[in-house]
């Protein structure tokens, strides 16, 4: 069985699943991904989250990916991995909406547009959020049906997330650039309206290609995401820095991991 882990290495998730997964010795069993700038862009598929999970080619699993989860897999343990795979429609509800709110390609897509959780229900995101791999095709079928008769249930559940969670994703990526002394200077709507167009062209190979932005209210959008932060920046930024910090050492140990196993990711 062909397996590939696609990991970050400034993800907390990422850092959880491979410590996990090296404790058990079990890395050797598959094939770790290091989606960082320098190598992400050798993939041929395109991930809207990690952690995530990749068997023969298809895109199985999203985060939040559990490591023990991930164990059952590697081990086919077919007994524990029911565990992990939704068992009734609400489950199935629950975790499609975790997978969309832990993938800031689609929630700022759905910010912008209004249409991307339509859009993740139509495409591939969707059986990848509910693991439909792990379940027989009728089931699978079943729960697919299921949460797109559940639409308006669910985006009235990402829009309680959707502004904070956009400009929080924001503000994390502009503090890897900019650092926590001058991150300021990228608040202002030029930067936002750029990222928001930069994030807005990811991440649609798992969308219904009819999805489309509408550029005018980008403007709108960005003045939104610009009050957020300054809102919230005295509590979100030192959790960010802290954060950072504390993934350093993942961010090496991966990169001497992959050094060593001689990947070109």
């Amino acid at each position: 069985m062909n397996v590939r882990l696609y990991l970050h290495p400034m993800c907390s998730s990422s850092a959880r699943v491979f410590t996990r997964l090296m404790e058990e010795g079990l890395l050797r069993a598959i094939e770790v991904v290091s989606l960082d700038p320098h190598h992400g862009l050798l993939t041929d598929t395109l991930i809207p989250s990690v952690p995530a999970l990749e068997i023969e080619g298809k895109l199985v699993a999203v985060d939040p990916l559990e490591p023990e989860f991930l164990e059952a897999v590697l081990r086919n343990d077919w007994g524990r991995l029911g565990a992990y795979v939704p068992r009734d429609e609400e489950e199935a509800i629950d975790r499609f909406i975790k997978s969309f709110i832990y993938s800031s390609y689609l929630m700022t897509l759905e910010y912008l547009s209004g249409e991307a959780v339509q859009a993740a229900l139509r495409g591939s995101f969707a059986r990848a959020a509910i693991r439909a791999w792990f379940m027989s095709a009728e089931r699978a079928e079943q729960l697919i049906g299921a949460l797109r008769g559940s639409i308006f249930k669910i985006k009235k559940r990402v829009s309680e997330y959707l502004e904070k969670v956009v400009a929080y994703t924001f503000l994390r990526e502009i503090l890897t650039v900019f650092g926590g002394d001058s991150y300021t200077d990228a608040l202002n709507p030029a930067t936002v309206l750029l990222w928001l167009q930069a994030k807005a062209s990811i991440g649609r190979a798992h969308l219904d290609p009819d999805v489309a932005v509408d550029r005018e209210i980008y403007h709108r959008k960005a003045e939104r995401i610009i009050e957020t932060v300054m809102a919230r920046k005295n509590k979100w930024v030192p959790r960010l820095l802290k954060e950072f910090n504390e993934l350093r050492p993942f961010a090496e140990e991966l990169k001497r991991y992959l050094s060593t196993t001689g990947s070109p990711y």
